[in-house]
């Protein structure tokens, strides 16, 4: 931003920070991504088609850094990068695992893994993160699931993506600024995007729009980013609609077939493309095509 451009911030907006959000990378077990469309009526990013998500309006959430390497104040040197990296993947399997049981699972002691908890990791705030995610799917799309449900015990931490609404000061000044943390959730056998799409029952306050997309579809999204328009020919194999579940006139849930055109659309200043896939979920529909 320029001097004068940040000289129209409002001090609300000025003084903010920076807010966080999680979204949750949802993967049935026979290969198919929830996306859920937000609500037109929504203030931000109203029509946009992302993975279910909550946000944080906490000051200083991201205060210290995820893995903070610098020594304590007694000059006694931090444990090995080894055993934090035992601890983390310890409690990615279960993360509502109390620290005394990771400290018998590990052999380390109680207050080792209390410190690296705390201050090595930060996982207290991640751990928040997760939940957050996991309840905002719950709300949004009514799936009510856990780390239990998926292949290995454990969700995984998938990216991290800064987000700015507007995206653009061409279309005008910043009013919100997140930093959206992105998990992949991999279901276990026999949670198929067909079974659950049965239990959905979608919140109209939050979502007017959820639906599975393949691997192949996915990928053809990832390709249709917002720095260069997508080309005619390389979505000839794409096909034209794709199943949804959305609300009929009455308000009810219903199945409907939806125009993939919106799906590869960019971002655009024009009032009647609101409809698109966020650049922030191609991001991390990207990094998740690379598992």
């Amino acid at each position: 931003m320029l001097p004068e451009q940040k000289s129209q911030l409002s001090k609300e907006i000025a003084s903010r920070g920076v807010d966080v959000g999680a979204a949750i990378i949802l993967e049935s077990w026979d290969g198919f991504v929830l996306l859920t469309r937000r609500a037109s009526h929504l203030n931000i990013f109203p029509g946009l088609w992302v993975p279910p998500d909550a946000f944080i309006t906490t000051s200083g959430f991201f205060s210290g850094c995820i893995c903070d390497q610098r020594k304590g104040h007694s000059g006694r040197p931090l444990v090995s990068d080894n055993i934090v990296e035992r601890v983390r993947d310890n409690y990615l399997c279960s993360p509502k695992k109390l620290t005394r049981r990771c400290s018998k699972e590990l052999q380390l002691p109680l207050r080792a893994v209390c410190k690296i908890l705390c201050k090595r990791c930060n996982w207290i705030k991640i751990i928040h993160l997760l939940q957050a995610g996991l309840r905002e799917l719950q709300e949004e799309t009514g799936l009510k699931l856990s780390a239990h449900d998926c292949v290995g015990g454990k969700i995984e931490l998938l990216a991290l993506w800064e987000s700015v609404f507007p995206p653009k000061l061409s279309v005008g000044l910043p009013r919100r600024h997140h930093i959206v943390v992105y998990f992949h959730a991999r279901l276990v056998e026999g949670l198929t995007a067909a079974l659950l799409e049965d239990r959905i029952a979608f919140d109209p306050g939050e979502v007017d729009a959820c639906a599975w997309f393949d691997r192949s579809l996915v990928a053809s999204i990832v390709n249709s980013n917002d720095e260069s328009k997508e080309s005619s020919s390389s979505l000839e194999h794409v096909p034209s609609l794709f199943r949804s579940l959305v609300l009929d006139r009455n308000g009810k849930q219903c199945v409907a077939e939806l125009s993939t055109t919106p799906l590869f659309r960019i971002h655009s200043e024009n009032a009647d493309d609101k409809e698109r896939v966020s650049t922030g979920t191609k991001f991390a529909l990207e990094q998740f095509l690379r598992l």
